[in-house]
């Protein structure tokens, strides 16, 4: 996830390449699948306490 916000590369493929992984394509998807659920837990979290 830091290395694809530092702009290490414009794709989650990219970015886990410049990681070093060695099956960029699984990380990749694997890490943009669960930044996508921490985002929505937090947006969850910050709406209940909005109320």
């Amino acid at each position: 996830m830091f290395a694809y916000a530092e702009g290490e590369g414009t794709t989650w493929t990219e970015a886990a390449t410049a990681a070093g992984a060695t099956d960029p394509t699984a990380l990749g998807e694997r890490v943009r699948r669960k930044t996508k659920r921490i985002a929505a837990e937090q947006a969850r979290r910050t709406a209940l306490t909005s109320r």
